[in-house]
C-alpha cells in the first residue's frame, strides 16, 4: 500500500508539473507621482508560481510614469512572462496500470503593453493616494523546438487600480489593489495535453476577471531605489484556469525628477 500511495503521489506531482501556464502576474505599477513634472521609471524582474502545482515562471516588467499637470498621471506599463513545461506524449501502461509518458519540452510565454492615465493626491506630506485606468494589447504563444505544434493568441487587458504610498527620502512603502479583464482572441494552433485539446481549453476560457493585490517596498538613495514587491492574483471567472497566482519581484526604481533637480 505504501508503494502504491507513493506512485499515486508521484503521478499527481508529475501531472501538475506537465500542464501549460497561460498567464502569470507581474509587477504592479505604483509610481507614486507627487507633483507636476514628476518622472518615474521602474525596471523589474519577477518570479511567479502556482500555489496548486509546481509551476514556476519568470517575468520582466517596465513602468514609465509622468505628471504633465498637477494631479494627473500618465502611465506606460509592460509585463512579460514565460514558463516552461514538459508535454506528455506516447502514453503507455506502467506499474499498477499508471500511465507512463515520454515528454517534449515547451515554453509558454506572453507579453502585454499597457497605456493609461490616473489621478493622484497628496493626503499629507508623506502619504500619496493614486488611481489608474489602463488598457493593453499583447500576445501569447506556446512553442517547442522539438515539434512544429504550437498555440498563439492575441491578448487584451483592461485594468482599474488604486493604492496608497508612504514616501520618505530613503524609504517608500505602499499597497495596491486592482481589477483586470483579460481576454484571449484569435486563438490558433493546437497542442494535446493529457489527451485534452488546449485550443478548446483556451477557447472555452477566453475571458477572465482578475483580482490583483501587491505590496511594495523601496529602499535606497533618494533618486535611485531598490524595489521589492510581492503580489497575488485571483481568477474570479475560472478558478481552475492554468495560471500562476503569486509572484515576487526585484528591480530598480528611478525618481528621474530628483536627478533632474540635481
Amino acid at each position: 500500500m505504501k508503494n502504491l500511495a507513493l506512485l499515486i503521489g508521484l503521478y499527481v506531482l508529475l501531472f501538475s508539473a506537465c500542464t501549460p501556464t497561460y498567464y502569470a502576474p507581474g509587477t504592479m505599477a505604483a509610481p507614486g507621482l507627487k507633483e507636476k513634472g514628476d518622472i518615474k521609471i521602474g525596471v523589474h524582474s519577477s518570479s511567479s508560481s502556482d500555489s496548486e502545482s509546481s509551476s514556476q515562471g519568470t517575468g520582466f516588467d517596465l513602468e514609465l510614469a509622468y505628471s504633465p499637470i498637477e494631479n494627473l498621471g500618465l502611465l506606460y506599463h509592460s509585463n512579460s512572462f514565460s514558463d516552461g513545461f514538459s508535454n506528455p506524449v506516447n502514453e503507455r501502461s506502467g506499474p499498477y496500470g499508471i500511465p507512463v509518458y515520454d515528454y517534449i519540452s515547451y515554453v509558454a510565454k506572453g507579453s502585454i503593453h499597457n497605456l493609461g492615465a490616473g489621478y493622484y493626491k497628496n493626503l499629507n506630506p508623506d502619504w500619496i493616494w493614486e488611481s489608474y485606468a489602463t488598457a493593453g494589447l499583447g500576445s501569447f504563444e506556446i512553442k517547442s523546438k522539438e515539434t512544429s505544434r504550437n498555440i498563439t493568441a492575441d491578448l487584451r487587458k483592461m485594468s482599474l487600480q488604486t493604492g496608497v504610498l508612504f514616501r520618505k527620502s530613503f524609504f517608500e512603502f505602499g499597497a495596491t489593489y486592482g481589477l483586470s479583464t483579460l481576454s484571449y482572441n484569435n486563438i490558433q494552433g493546437e497542442i494535446i495535453n493529457f489527451n485534452d485539446s488546449q485550443n478548446n481549453y483556451l477557447t472555452q476560457r477566453s475571458n477572465h476577471l482578475l483580482s490583483n493585490f501587491a505590496s511594495t517596498l523601496r529602499l535606497g538613495y533618494k533618486p535611485v531605489k531598490i524595489q521589492m514587491q510581492i503580489g497575488a492574483t485571483k481568477n474570479l471567472s475560472h478558478d481552475d484556469f492554468k495560471m500562476n497566482d503569486a509572484y515576487a519581484s526585484l528591480g530598480l526604481f528611478l525618481n528621474v525628477d530628483e536627478l533632474i533637480k540635481r
